[in-house]
């Protein structure tokens, strides 16, 4: 299958091709994206951040992580989506890109798979770039 039409343009989804790495599935409004396994550095459980007064809305705060301090970018916000979180299972994925390192707050997580080009199901193959960068 691939990336369903209504994501065709989607900003940092990236395109249709025969080979693509490993990726981590992860949920966010009941709906499966994924990133390249080689921007992860780890996943683990939430944690309320700090907040930083006049951050943008995407941006919940800030953690302690692995003796750095580590910038909590909301998913869903960040792609437009509406509020929620079950903190149970929310997590929390530590990427890393360019030196530049974050943690996406996300619904949950699924699983790490090897998609190639006719295995996407639906699934929306995200540039970590999308929740690295500042929203404009």
């Amino acid at each position: 299958m691939s990336v369903l039409p209504s994501d065709v343009g989607v900003p940092g989804s990236l395109p249709p091709g025969p080979d693509l790495a490993r990726v981590l599935i992860f949920v966010l409004e009941g709906r499966e994206y994924a990133l390249p396994l080689e921007a992860i550095v780890e996943v683990v459980g939430y944690r309320k951040p700090t907040t930083v007064p006049g951050a943008g809305s995407d941006i919940l705060g800030i953690l302690p992580w692995r003796g750095r301090m580590v910038t909590i970018v909301d998913g869903r916000a960040r792609l437009g989506l509406p509020a929620g979180r079950d903190e149970a299972r929310a997590r929390l994925i530590m990427l890393r890109d360019e030196g530049e390192w974050m943690a996406l707050l996300v619904d949950g997580v699924s699983r790490v798979e090897a998609l190639a080009g006719g295995e996407r199901d639906g699934v929306l193959l995200l540039e970590p770039a999308v929740f690295l960068q500042e929203k404009r």
